[in-house]
């Protein structure tokens, strides 16, 4: 999986590649996880350069394949480029809604 984009109010553009892999998509419980490889880097000469985040992530899916919702957790090696942390491992959680979900809740 690929993916791009602006950040940094665009003074950067973002870009990864993922590898990913999980359990049978039909369950309702769907164990996944993967490697992540994501760069930054500067559209103008007074942005911030950075190098290359690496890192592994696991998760758990639950729901069905039209609606539901995933934890996930991710630990990458990340020097920083503004030297705001004193470590160069980061731990990231995640709580994604995908689907249909708030359809469901709809009152009217």
């Amino acid at each position: 999986m690929v993916g791009a984009g602006l950040v940094n109010f665009a003074q950067h553009v973002h870009g990864e590649i993922t590898l990913i892999t999980s359990g049978r998509e039909s369950a309702q419980l769907v164990p996944y996880g993967g490697l992540r490889v994501i760069q930054i880097l500067p559209l103008s000469s007074s942005a911030v350069h950075d190098t290359p985040a690496v890192g592994a992530f696991t998760g758990l899916k639950m729901g069905g394949r039209t609606s539901g919702l995933s934890a996930e957790v991710g630990v990458f090696y990340d020097r920083s480029a503004l030297n705001l942390r004193r470590g160069n491992w980061i731990v990231v959680p995640s709580i994604a809604i995908h689907g249909n979900v708030f359809s469901r809740l709809a009152l009217w």
